[in-house]
């Protein structure tokens, strides 16, 4: 359903120092009131504060020229010792990249609209009026640097100064942010909320000397990443590439003192330590600390969920780079993190106070109605492990991991949708995420993108073709659990676009014959000799398809589906 703003309209920067990775900041001040209503969408990602403090992330992604709302209750004063007002600020990446390949946004444009009510309606704030709300380009995280996979954006890397977050109350340079003048079209969004609630990381494993073996290899994650997206890593400064140098770190016993009481106070010996922390499951969400420094310090917080062969803790991509000059710091990721282990490592030579971390929960919030028990403990393990697993890789759209890539494929969102239906009793992820691909236009033959939102050079090229029917056996199995007519008649003819182009790929046989990416499972039945140009799996996956939609869209068994656009 669309989302119609009262007043707001959608607004971004003029003249920016970057033209790839833009990082604004976004403020305006409000009286005071008992309860609010703030009513946000961004592209890619945002941070929302309300008086220093983080409300909200988001957004909930969506196709290319829609944006999803999202609509935020704030209860209660939220203002710290009765001030008459109240602060807003928004810190907004719009993620972009050479090639533009990527699999968990659609690198378009960066837009924010944001509209603030009061309870009764009453519209306080709203961008594109009056300048009601300012912005400036932020500057201390860097836009040119590695990516964090082959198919993600770029990692989080800050130059800090203990005032860099100012700008959150208000201070600093701001300028009035211009209408953009693309035709955008803003949804609601029916995905659940994450809570953001404080899970406190369970225990400090130890503290290490870290030497430099100068045997730094390249590692599988960044030799994908420097092979597609070749043109990126071209042009980057060799002063902004790292990740490779923190591969051929190894841990040594601590030469230095430290104390652990209610944070822990670090004395280095050497140029580089760490501190480790481990936690006895997986959580997804962004990471928050505080930490001080005597010296400038360059702190590589790097995250992950399993430790190497040896119980290591070794580096990889997913690291967030702090340069800090000497103070105090009030940290947390703008990116969410799959937290088990967490490695603080510290390049300095002065003294370190760095507080408990915690990791601000970002995963599916289970509503507890659904439970599994038996009296065999391992089969509890494995349901628990299971639901954990889905919970970490689902909130707004189903994504094929919640880290390396966050993309959501379809085939694997099929059997995702249906266990979260039957763990979680909610529709709302699965409407959306259907949505989001059904929204796709002038795609190959009327086919669907196999990762959305994602984004690739050529954004007419579906990539593996048959996922495209997978998304036809799901748009059918959400009928059957949902009895949402409404939504089926409202996709009719992009579906007959999809079986018209699907069924011009029959050759003489009168089977699909085609050279396009296909796949069926790691045997030998996704060779090319299986596959091209005539798969029977994928034929059979096709009659299937059709068989599915004549029964929904009420078409007879077994014979080509009419056109079912209204026309015979």
């Amino acid at each position: 359903m669309e989302y119609i703003f009262k007043q707001a309209k959608p607004v971004w920067g003029t003249d920016l120092k970057n033209r790839y990775n833009q990082f604004l900041g976004f403020y305006a001040e409000i009286k005071e009131h008992r309860k609010i209503r703030i009513a946000i969408a961004a592209r890619s990602s945002y941070r929302l504060f309300v008086n220093g403090k983080l409300y909200a992330c988001g957004p909930a992604r969506c196709a290319d020229h829609y944006c999803r709302v999202d609509v935020l209750n704030i209860e209660g004063s939220q203002t710290e010792g009765g001030a008459e007002k109240s602060s807003v600020a928004v810190e907004i990446a719009a993620f972009d990249k050479m090639g533009k390949y990527c699999n968990d946004n659609t690198l378009e444009k960066g837009i924010f609209i944001a509209e603030i009510e009061d309870e009764n309606g009453n519209v306080l704030a709203a961008t594109g009026k009056n300048g009601e709300f300012l912005y400036q380009e932020l500057a201390y995280r860097r836009s040119n640097v590695e990516t964090m996979s082959h198919s993600r954006g770029i990692l989080e890397w800050y130059d800090l100064k203990p005032d860099s977050y100012a700008w959150i109350r208000g201070k600093g340079n701001w300028q009035t942010p211009q209408e953009v003048s693309e035709k955008i079209t803003f949804l609601e969004r029916r995905a659940p909320y994450a809570t953001l609630n404080s899970i406190r990381i369970s225990h400090f494993m130890g503290i290490y000397d870290m030497i430099d073996t100068k045997n730094a290899g390249e590692g599988f994650v960044l030799q994908l990443a420097r092979t597609f997206n070749r043109e990126w890593y071209e042009q980057l400064p060799e002063e902004n590439q790292f990740l490779q140098k923190l591969r051929g770190l190894e841990e040594r016993a601590f030469s230095g003192s430290f104390r652990l009481k209610r944070d822990l106070q670090i004395k280095p010996e050497t140029g580089i330590v760490s501190a480790v922390f481990e936690h006895p499951v997986s959580e997804l969400g962004f990471v928050e600390f505080d930490v001080k420094v005597e010296k400038e310090t360059i702190l590589d917080l790097i995250n992950t969920d399993h430790l190497s062969y040896e119980g290591e803790l070794k580096a990889n991509t997913y690291v967030t780079r702090y340069n800090l000059k000497p103070g105090s710091y009030h940290l947390i990721t703008f990116e969410p993190k799959l937290v088990r282990y967490l490695r603080f490592l510290f390049h300095t030579e002065g003294e370190i106070r760095l507080g408990w971390p915690s990791v601000l929960d970002d995963s599916y919030p289970d509503p507890g109605i659904c439970s599994f028990f038996t009296n065999d403990g391992d089969l509890n393990r494995i349901y628990e492990g299971a639901k954990r697993t889905l919970r970490l890789s689902t909130l707004d759209i189903f994504m094929d991991c919640p880290q390396r890539e966050r993309g959501g494929w379809l085939c694997d969102s099929t059997f995702s949708a249906e266990a979260a239906w039957q763990l979680f009793g909610n529709l709302g992820t699965e409407k959306d995420f259907l949505e989001n691909f059904l929204l796709t236009e002038n795609m190959w033959k009327g086919f669907f993108p196999e990762v959305y939102p994602g984004s690739k050079k050529d954004k007419t090229d579906p990539g593996i073709i048959n996922w495209s029917y997978w998304l036809a056996i799901e748009l059918c199995d959400y009928y059957q659990r949902s009895g949402d007519r409404a939504f089926l008649e409202k996709f009719r003819c992009r579906i007959e676009e999809f079986v018209n182009g699907m069924l011009s790929l029959r050759g003489k046989t009168g089977l699909i014959e085609t050279e396009k990416g296909e796949f069926v499972d790691w045997s030998l039945a996704n060779r090319d000799f299986a596959l091209k140009p005539i798969s029977i799996a994928n034929n059979c996956l096709a009659v299937k398809v059709l068989e599915r939609l004549g029964e929904i869209y009420g078409q007879p068994h077994g014979k080509k589906l009419r056109r079912i656009c209204g026309r015979s």
